[in-house]
This record gives C-alpha cells, structure tokens and sequence, in this order.
C-alpha cells in the first residue's frame, strides 16, 4: 500500500540514511516481513537476499517528500530542490537538466478519444512510410 511504502522509505532514510523510491521500498518491505518471519519461526531457513533499487526516488519527489516528512511546495521541479536541500543527495543530472528543456508533448486526451487519436497516428506514420518509400 501507499502507507506501507511511505512507512519503509522513512524507516529505510532514518535507519541506512538511504533515500529509495516507493518501488524500491515495496521489495524492501518484502525482504524485512521475510527476515522477521524467519526470526520469528526456527523452523524457517533463512536465504540471502539482495533488494535492488528499481527507480530513483527523484522519480516520485512528492510521494518521498511526504513520506519523509516534509510538505512538498511548488512544481515537480522545486519539489527536486526541496528534496535535495532535505536529504543532501544530489538531484540526478538527467533530471535536473529537464528544466531548462522546452516541453515538446502537451497533448492532453480524453480516454474516450483514444482509439480515434491512435487511429490518426498510425494512418500518419503509415502514410509517412509509403512517402519515404516511393
């Protein structure tokens, strides 16, 4: 769950000092209920395990700021400063150079059009293959 997850990634930050992500925090709740369950029940073998870090948590900067915590303010990139400025773990160069890009996809569509808009691309794509084609 969304408070699962906001419970391990603040538990995970307090305890490691390691900032994750709410998928990478799903796996790691999963390994720390296996290593209690282990612990609890000797006739359990214990197995090694390794939890991988699926996305980084400047992914999802509003849902870490909160579980951190924290009231993330403003748009998705001043919530990347808020959170660099709270945790100390730099922002990803990746992301942080989206800023300065100009945004080239604004096309916002309505579930109900779908079918009628992806319909259009691909006569356009098609169209655009046999030009190039000819």
């Amino acid at each position: 769950t969304d408070d699962a997850a906001q419970k391990t990634i603040r538990q995970v930050w307090n305890e490691t000092g390691y900032l994750c992500d709410p998928h990478t925090a799903a796996g790691w709740k999963v390994a720390a209920d296996y290593l209690r369950a282990v612990a609890a029940d000797p006739e359990l073998e214990p197995r090694q395990m390794v939890v991988l870090a699926t996305a980084s948590p400047y992914k999802f900067p509003r849902a870490v700021l909160q579980a951190l915590g924290q009231r993330p303010a403003g748009d998705d990139f001043a919530l990347l400063t808020q959170l660099a400025d709270f945790t100390g773990v730099p922002v990803p160069a990746n992301l942080a150079s989206l800023a300065a890009q100009t945004e080239r996809h604004t096309a916002v569509i309505a579930k109900e059009q779908m079918p009628e808009v992806v319909s259009d691309l691909r006569n356009t794509a098609l169209l655009h293959s046999e030009q190039h084609n000819a």
